[in-house]
């Protein structure tokens, strides 16, 4: 009984190494390019680069989920990786008096939200490179998750 201590510090150990693996990431221990959150008017404007599809992260600075995405969903190499290539990328904080581009006109991150309809955070809305508005997710989704909604939109599946 004397080592109780020492086995309960072995057990604690094994229970921190055991319990840091993320079986939600596609690629562990690979770190990610950042992914490049671009200005609003790249998303509705023929800009030079401009891709096929947009994506625009509707966030508050108190939402937990919100940063979750940042640390776990938006950090995954597979998901910045697609994201990079294939989508212009935006985030808006919903709660925002900054003005952004939006199509012929600016609008607070504010306006935004209510111009979306947006009910909860995080939100995801995904659209064409057009502007043309294609399907939104409310909520976290892990990077499993958020990978097959991006290669879903790239097969044309919500068009």
């Amino acid at each position: 009984m004397k080592n109780h201590p020492l086995y309960l510090t072995i057990i604690l150990l094994g229970l921190i190494f055991c319990g840091c693996n993320n079986s939600d990431s596609l690629t562990n221990n690979i770190v990610a390019d950042p992914i490049n959150w671009v200005g609003s008017k790249v998303l509705y404007t023929g800009v030079e680069g401009k891709k096929d599809y947009s994506i625009i992260f509707f966030y508050t600075d108190w939402c937990g989920y919100c940063h979750k995405m940042d640390e776990i969903t938006f950090a995954d190499p597979t998901v910045a990786n697609i994201l990079n290539q294939s989508f212009n990328c935006i985030r808006v904080n919903a709660e925002s008096d900054t003005l952004l581009i939006h199509f012929d006109s600016t609008l607070t991150g504010q306006q935004m939200k209510a111009f979306y309809e947006i009910s909860g955070y995080p939100t995801t809305c995904i659209f064409k490179g057009n502007g043309e508005y294609l399907t939104k997710g409310l909520g976290y989704a892990n990077p499993v998750d958020f990978t097959t909604v991006l290669n879903r939109t790239l097969n044309g599946e919500f068009d």
